[in-house]
């Protein structure tokens, strides 16, 4: 039974591979005369013959499913390929001089040179596929598929896709340069951390680059491939046919597959990753939520959280000092207003996370992060009995949906007892609990709620963040030009309103190219349920044929970025940014029908371009919250570009924008930006920053004003508040850019640091070897300066130290802070350096420096002090401000600092411990003291308990005198009370430092701590004998830090369940 006529079929190049065909067609090498045909000729013409019989018998004897006429001819891949007796069929019948003509002919040459292996191994495939199916070994047989594309063998021959099997020669290469010097990321690791990279799914440090990059490089910009390593591959989709027939015709057979698996532990079964019946279900649920009147109400809550960034910037150019331009990164602004959207419309819930860093920011861009990496992984290693003990990575996963999970379990819990606002608007998360039928669990509820969250608040964020970068361009500047004067002529001075949406086409295009550029996310996954047969399109060149077959179980990547900027599609410009492309139809291109403007509904989407453009998705599946984040997104840009100029920052000058990913693509660095006030109406921008409120400015500021000298005064002596240090760490973490490092001389400084900690603080040392490496170097880079500073009025030479000297020692700290935000070098002295990159790594606050050296200035001068308030400055600047500096590396536990209370809580307990360190050092050193003309307990203590300056002073120079009275006794043992209420207040806050380092912390604290039993033992014998802990001592005591750490991992896993973390209360915890 012959095949179909053949369907005109667009013709490949086949100039190099001319066929060979024994009844001399045109187009074939000239025919040879009877006389020239030899005798290797003749057995050539009947093995063709010979074969096309044979394959065609087999054609007919293990073709599957029925015999229907076919559309068009399908040979050379799928199960259904065409074997070498019906091409012969088609060849007799198909004019000579057409394409089609060619196509065939070059087939059956590769027939000829490869008989039944080309063709028939498809018959034999149908068989073997249509068996594991049956006996359920569909995914062995994948498996098993995988593994011989891996090692080379199959190509295309089972399901016609081309296999881009480059991975071995990327991994050698990437093996080659190990060890070689990267001035951005240091020295490129060695093969263990490959291996790791591979298997932990970081594979951005393995390429080099972006996944969606590294994968149209990867694919050459192939409409289709195929990635195979090992067990597991994916089919590589970015042609509109294909992405069509996935998302839409066929949507019921492709599964979220993979992105199920790793957004479960994450959204459970809500909207992105639930199975096709809970999706159904829940959509029916949420969809009428995001009604037009809802779009409405909501458009006003959203202005309200654009003001609120509007005038947070300006008061970040009012405060600037030049009241005219203000240096922010833009992309972390836009995360926080978009947190704040998300949480006064969904959940009418306020995170204030303009006004102040929210850690639920962070939580979400980490998890997100994960579930990108758990689907790149080769093995899926978080599976492991204990994954969250071995890897720091998994622990940290765990710690942020912890974070995420509690702040759901207290919107919930506040959505149950507030009602909705005044004006009858009603956030989704109260329509969906008034809405909840009684088959839908709490969980199910949490469910959609986490989706809601995590997505609503990234993408946006993403989208505002490339908008501006594209617009700030000089090259765009006839863009910004026109999106201005569309504001300016719409809306105005007014308020923006929902209706404008309609009014502002021009911006919406701007939104739109972004996505384009941009797309959010920039890879959909799927998985093939039951095998599928596609047509291809115009961008499957190296398919060799008309469709391809999707093995059961095959995982599909559709990569938006490769589709968006292919070239065919979009014109040799697809990768520059041109809104006015919007305007202008593209013709079509084989099944693909080319985009046409006027089947645009409320925006541009997949149905107007005919897939080549999923701004939101496509298919049923598409984000239903597509009108909110446009809404959104228009909000935020009409209040940002009417009121002020954005300007790429200075040193951001010359320098291309990384990327990175983590479901949505991100900067690499930030969008560090120069905002200023743009002119209105002539009203100078000056006057209205005069009209604007400034925040109150803390009684500490970010930088001494005064010099060294003048810190002594008594208005200067003052301990700052932790609400102070808490804006100064926001700020500072901010402010920092990165730029090169010579790894190799900062690793030579650190262990210069290292040696000198060892050999002088052997308690500090041993308490630093339970910190991670990074925040380990720190440390002893804090304390080398420190030791450094202790040195100018305690050292050998401390009897010449001058006041001058102290100023010219912070002109050398005001030099390193400098440096820190600047290229690394070699040339640097080896302190500075160290001191310099933990001051980037960590952003270290300058002013807590500044105040040790004012406490190595009351060293200078003072020898004597009245009162305990005094004491508790000189206290606080020469070891408090140690807890300060070490603070940031220690690292605050969000979940256990989610309010600023919080935070403030834990930052008090830092300055505690280092009040209490240095007290302890003043109680076991009296004797040594006052052998060197110094009294450090205040005068006033001394009176309370009847004891007198001179007969400390004797008693330290005479042994046997005073500490056997029971005044001293007395006075000691208030001391150590007071001292050891420090240490109380202190431990309690340790549960809002990171997990990891709370070891740490802990065990220096009783080893500290011990020293004060230690006295007592002495019988407060502190003038003539030494305070200090055994070896074995400190071996008991760490094994109580440890155990008390895990009593403090459940009051802090207690401190979620119940909420404490949510209260404004700092005492709550």
């Amino acid at each position: 039974e012959a095949p179909a006529a053949v369907a005109p079929v667009p013709a490949p190049d086949v100039a190099s591979a001319p066929p060979v065909w024994p009844f001399g067609p045109q187009g074939a090498p000239p025919a040879k005369t009877r006389k020239d045909e030899g005798p290797l000729e003749a057995l050539e013409a009947f093995g063709r013959f010979f074969f096309a019989f044979l394959e065609a018998f087999a054609d007919a004897t293990f073709s599957t499913g029925s015999k229907k006429v076919k559309e068009g001819w399908t040979y050379g891949k799928g199960v259904e390929g065409m074997s070498m007796g019906p091409l012969m069929y088609e060849l007799i019948n198909t004019p000579e001089n057409t394409d089609v003509y060619q196509r065939l002919s070059k087939e059956f040459a590769k027939g000829w040179r490869t008989p039944f292996v080309n063709f028939s191994i498809r018959k034999l495939s149908a068989n073997i596929l249509d068996t594991s199916k049956a006996l359920r070994l569909d995914g062995l047989l994948l498996v098993l598929v995988n593994m011989l594309q891996t090692i080379g063998l199959g190509g295309d021959a089972v399901d016609g896709i081309p296999v881009k099997n480059k991975w071995i020669s990327l991994l050698m290469d990437a093996v080659a340069k190990l060890g070689q010097q990267d001035p951005a990321n240091g020295p490129r690791e060695g093969v263990e951390s490959l291996m790791r990279n591979m298997v932990t799914g970081r594979m951005e440090r393995v390429t080099g680059t972006p996944m969606p990059i590294f994968l149209e490089t990867y694919g050459e910009s192939a409409g289709v491939f195929k990635f195979v390593i090992g067990p597991r591959s994916a089919v590589v989709m970015s042609d509109p046919v294909l992405v069509k027939h996935v998302l839409q015709n066929s949507q019921e057979n492709y599964s979220k597959g993979i992105l199920s698996e790793v957004l479960e532990p994450i959204m459970g079964k809500g909207l992105i990753p639930a199975d096709t019946i809970t999706w159904r279900a829940r959509r029916r649920a949420i969809v009428p939520g995001f009604n037009k009147q809802w779009l409405k109400d909501t458009a006003k809550v959203v202005v309200e959280c654009a003001n609120r960034l509007c005038d947070d910037l300006e008061r970040s150019i009012a405060a600037s000092g030049t009241a005219s331009m203000a240096t922010v990164n833009m992309e972390e602004k836009f995360a926080s207003a978009s947190l704040d959207v998300i949480g006064k419309a969904v959940f009418n819930y306020d995170f204030g996370s303009v006004n102040r860093e929210s850690p639920m920011i962070r939580a979400v861009v980490s998890v997100l992060r994960e579930a990108e990496r758990r689907a790149q992984s080769v093995i899926p290693y978080w599976y492991l009995p204990g994954a969250s003990s071995l890897f720091s990575d998994q622990k940290s996963h765990e710690e942020d949906l912890m974070l995420l999970n509690a702040v759901l379990d207290e919107l919930l819990r506040s959505a149950s007892k507030t009602p909705p606002r005044e004006d009858g608007h009603m956030s989704l998360l109260h329509y969906l609990v008034a809405t909840k039928n009684e088959d839908v669990t709490t969980k199910q509820l949490r469910d959609d709620l986490m989706t809601l969250l995590i997505a609503g608040h990234e993408t946006t964020a993403a989208l505002l963040t490339w908008t501006l970068h594209n617009l700030m361009k000089p090259k765009h500047k006839d863009i910004l030009e026109q999106v201005l004067s569309e504001i300016d002529d719409v809306v105005g001075d007014r308020a923006f309103e929902f209706e404008d949406m309609e009014k502002l086409p021009f911006l919406k295009l701007v939104l739109l190219e972004t996505l384009r550029l941009y797309p959010e996310p920039p890879l959909l996954l799927r998985r093939c349920i039951n095998g599928d047969q596609i047509p291809v399109g115009p961008l499957c060149k190296d398919v060799n044929g008309d469709s391809i077959s999707i093995l059961p179980g095959q995982d599909v990547f559709v990569s938006t970025w490769s589709l968006h900027r292919s070239e065919q599609l979009w014109g040799k410009d697809a990768s520059e940014f041109d809104p006015y492309r919007w305007q202008r139809p593209l013709p079509a291109q084989g099944r693909w029908a080319g985009f046409n403007p006027a089947k645009a509904g409320p925006y541009i989407n997949e149905i107007a371009t005919d897939f080549a453009f999923l701004p939101f998705g496509g298919g049923p599946r598409k984000c239903v919250g597509d009108g909110f984040a446009l809404l959104e997104a228009e909000a935020i840009l009409v209040n940002l570009l009417r009121r002020f100029d954005f300007r790429a920052a200075a040193q951001t000058q010359g320098k291309k924008m990384g990327m990175t990913t983590g479901a949505t693509i991100h900067t690499a660095l930030g969008l560090i930006t120069e905002v200023r006030l743009r002119n209105l109406d002539g009203e100078p921008p000056a006057e209205r920053l005069r009209l604007r409120p400034v925040l109150a400015t803390p009684a500490m500021e970010r930088n001494a004003t005064t010099r060294v000298a003048e810190r002594l005064e008594p208005k200067a002596m003052v301990v700052p508040t932790a609400q102070e240090l808490r804006m100064l760490f926001t700020e500072q973490a901010m402010s920092l850019k990165n730029e090169p490092i010579d790894y190799e001389a900062v690793e030579a400084a650190y262990e210069k640091c290292r040696q000198i900690t060892s050999e002088y603080s052997k308690t500090f040392f041993l308490g630093s070897q339970l910190l991670d490496t990074d925040e380990r170097r720190a440390v002893w880079a804090i304390y080398n300066w420190c030791r450094s500073t202790d040195e100018l009025v305690d050292g050998p030479k401390a009897e010449t130290t001058t006041m001058a000297d102290l100023e010219a020692w912070e002109d050398s700290l005001q030099r390193t802070f400098e440096a820190a935000a600047k290229p690394l070098t070699a040339d640097m002295h080896w302190e500075d350096l160290a001191l310099a990159h933990s001051i980037r790594r960590f952003s270290l606050i300058k002013r807590a420096f500044q105040d040790m050296i004012g406490g190595m200035a009351m060293d200078l001068v003072k020898t004597r002090y009245d009162t305990f308030q005094e004491l508790e400055v000189y206290c606080y600047r020469v070891a408090g401000t140690v807890g300060v500096m070490t603070l940031p590396v220690m690292g605050f536990d969000n979940v256990q600092n989610f309010t600023p209370e919080l935070q403030e809580k834990t930052i008090n307990a830092a300055m505690s411990l280092g009040l209490a360190f240095q007290l302890t050092n003043i109680l076991r050193d009296v004797g040594e003291d006052a052998r060197r003309g110094r009294i450090y307990v205040p005068k006033e203590d001394l009176e309370r308990f009847g004891i007198s300056e001179e007969e400390v002073l004797e008693a330290a120079h005479k042994p046997g005198l005073l500490y056997h009275e029971d005044k001293w006794k007395n006075f000691m043992e208030f001391q150590i009370q007071r001292c050891q209420g420090y240490y109380t207040d202190a431990e309690s806050g340790i549960v809002g430092l990171m997990e990891v380092n709370r070891l740490g912390i802990m065990n220096a604290l009783y080893v500290y701590g011990a020293i004060l039993d230690a006295v007592r033992t002495n019988r407060y014998d502190n003038f003539s004998r030494r305070a200090y802990v055994s070896l074995g001592e400190k071996a008991v005591l760490m094994w109580k830090a440890w155990f008390r750490c895990q009593e403090l991992a459940s009051i802090a896993e207690q401190n979620v369940r119940s909420g404490r973390i949510f209260s404004t209360d700092a005492t709550a915890r």
